[in-house]
């Protein structure tokens, strides 16, 4: 019996598209207000607010890994590729957990993996077609 595949475009990508462009906006974002409120506080010589707290946690957390990396003497088009970067690794991871969910809730993937078999040592899985009954 012959397998017939759909040959479809895979909706990981949009999803992964879309968090990453979500992910750049809401890490520039933060990245804003923080400096906006350590600049005001700067100003003003006062201590740091919670709001500042929190917007310098978002903003470090946001822009982990590529916080770490030293970016130093690299060209301004480097530093934006890198925090581009960030932000599809970002889209990227995120997208599988959400990709996944989706395909389960509409029923393109079974629950378990118990579609598949392991019929020997050193072969591959093979698909089992006819109802276990």
């Amino acid at each position: 019996m012959a397998l017939e595949v759909e040959m479809k475009r895979p909706r990981y990508l949009p999803t992964a598209a879309f968090l990453a462009t979500a992910h750049l906006l809401l890490a520039l974002s933060t990245l804003l207000i923080s400096h906006s409120l350590a600049m005001g506080r700067f100003d003003s010589a006062g201590n740091i607010s919670q709001a500042e707290s929190l917007a310098r946690a978002l903003t470090d957390t946001l822009f982990w890994p590529v916080s770490h990396v030293q970016t130093k003497g690299l060209s301004a088009a480097l530093q934006w590729a890198a925090v581009l970067g960030n932000s599809i690794l970002w889209g990227s991871v995120l997208a599988v957990p959400v990709w996944r969910l989706g395909r389960s809730l509409s029923g393109k993937v079974p629950a378990s993996n118990d579609a598949f078999e392991w019929p020997g040592k050193h072969r591959g899985p093979r698909l089992i077609t006819e109802s276990r009954g």
